[in-house]
């Protein structure tokens, strides 16, 4: 249903929003070549699992990956402030 604003027209979506991204679990498995791929699923199925890989040399931002979405103290995450972590239920 569109509706008129001073000459401006404005239109509602048909589609719903979609529900905030709440992480529910992480899941580390070992990576093909060395490392691991660190998924995280979400509370709704309306957002898609997410993975993030990394290798045997990344094992120290895989760590401070981890910790930054579980709220848990690191140092690495500590520089990192910029980004919040996903809400986790």
């Amino acid at each position: 249903m569109a509706e008129q604003y001073g000459g401006m027209s404005t239109a509602e979506s048909s589609r719903p929003k979609k529900p905030a991204k709440t992480l529910a679990k992480m899941e580390i498995a070992p990576r093909l070549g060395g490392g691991h791929i660190i998924t995280h699923h979400y509370t709704s199925y309306q957002h898609e699992p997410k993975s993030h890989e990394f290798t045997e040399d990344e094992g120290h931002e895989a760590l401070a990956h981890i910790a930054k979405h579980a709220g848990l103290p690191h140092e690495k995450v500590e520089e990192q402030k910029e980004s919040e972590p996903e809400p986790f239920e």
